[in-house]
Formats: structure tokens, C-alpha cells, sequence
């Protein structure tokens, strides 16, 4: 719930309940999102589906099942971060005395989507990624466990680090190593140490019903 002049009244925080901006009628919700002269401005500049409803609506809880219907998710969010975006304009000239024009309300609530779109674009592009992974991995049949190994080379300060994962047949973490030794970088002899280093990993966990995975 937005905190109002009208709704901290209610909770006996304030008085008067008067808005800040046209100082004639009570700062409900309604009248900073709906009636306002200044939200009405911005609203025209909105999708006109958006217009029509909110020019039928008298609440917030009349209107927004009419939005859920006719709109679709995108104008919908759209709808959302206008709200958010008018209370954020409405804060800016109350407590900073900046007056945000109409076109600056709605390019701010456009560069919102474009960040909005970003970011789901990369949380689907990871998605995929993860989902490609997972398809790539092939499980170890019932009652086996699976470990993937693999190891890295610091031939600068000759040193190497080894990491391995233990999964079960469905896919779940079951443990992980992961340790740094002292070592020759020659190759043939790193993949023995890890391989031995795996082998007690495995020990030490008490798995014998083990497949070994080895990562490229």
C-alpha cells in the first residue's frame, strides 16, 4: 500500500490528508494513479486500451480485473511501472520541487522495459545454456554414482588445481572437491596425480559403485 497522505491518516501518522500537489482533494491512491490532472496527462500518452479502461475505472480495485482482461503481459508490465514510475514523480516534486514533464514520465517507463527485456533476454540465454549442459550430461545408470573430474595447470608457479563432482543417478550433488597441490606441469603427470587424488576422494566418501567422467 502506497504510502498516501490519506492512508497515513488513516494510520494516525498525519492530519491532513490533503494532496501536496493540487492541495484541493484528499492524496488517495486513486487520485495520484487515476484522477489527478497530472496523472491524466500522462496516461494519454499511454496505449489506448490502457486509456479506455482507466478512463471507466473509479478504484484500483475495480480496474485492475478489467487490465488483467483486455491487456496482455507486456502492457501489462507496462501498466505497472507507469504506477510506479507516477509515484516516483509525484516524490520527485514534493520532496525535491522537480517537475517531471509528461514525455519524461513515459520515456523512463520505456527505458525500464528495455532494461526489463535485457535482463530476461540473458536469464533465457542462461537458461538455454544450463539446460544444454544438463542434455549433454549423460547419467550413470541405477544405484551408481557418476564423478566428473578436472584439472587446471599453473605452469607460472607450478601449480594445479584439481575439482571434482559427485552426482547420482538423477542429476543431484551428492559432494565436490577442490584442492591445490604443488606440482610439474607435464602434463601426463598432472593427470595421474589427479586421477589418484579422485580415486581417495572416492575412498573417502565410501562410493564404490562409481563411473568416472573426465572434463575436456
Amino acid at each position: 500500500m502506497l504510502p498516501t497522505k490519506l492512508n497515513l491518516c488513516k494510520r494516525k501518522v498525519l492530519d491532513d490528508p490533503t494532496c501536496p500537489m493540487c492541495l484541493m482533494e484528499p492524496e488517495s491512491i486513486e487520485h495520484i494513479l487515476l484522477e489527478f490532472v497530472l496523472t491524466n496527462d500522462v496516461l494519454s500518452l499511454c496505449h489506448r486500451k490502457i486509456q479506455k479502461s482507466q478512463s471507466s475505472a473509479k478504484s484500483l480495485k475495480e480496474l485492475m480485473p478489467q487490465m488483467f482482461k483486455k491487456l496482455n503481459k507486456d502492457k501489462m508490465q507496462e501498466l505497472a511501472l507507469i504506477f510506479s514510475t507516477l509515484w516516483w514523480r509525484r516524490n520527485q516534486l514534493v520532496f525535491k520541487n522537480i517537475y517531471i514533464n509528461p514525455n519524461s514520465v513515459i520515456k523512463r517507463v520505456r527505458h525500464l522495459q528495455d532494461e526489463i527485456s535485457s535482463v530476461e533476454t540473458r536469464q533465457a540465454t542462461q537458461t538455454s545454456s544450463i539446460n544444454s549442459r544438463r542434455r549433454m550430461w549423460e547419467c550413470p545408470p541405477q544405484g551408481f554414482c557418476k564423478i566428473n573430474r578436472d584439472v587446471a595447470v599453473d605452469k607460472n608457479v607450478c601449480k594445479i588445481g584439481i575439482g571434482a563432482a559427485v552426482k547420482d543417478e538423477d542429476g543431484s550433488f551428492l559432494a565436490t572437491l577442490r584442492e591445490k597441490q604443488d606440482s610439474n606441469p607435464e602434463p601426463l603427470l598432472v593427470e595421474t596425480i589427479a586421477a589418484r587424488r579422485t580415486a581417495k576422494f572416492k575412498l573417502e566418501l565410501g562410493m564404490y559403485r562409481v563411473i568416472l567422467d573426465e572434463d575436456s
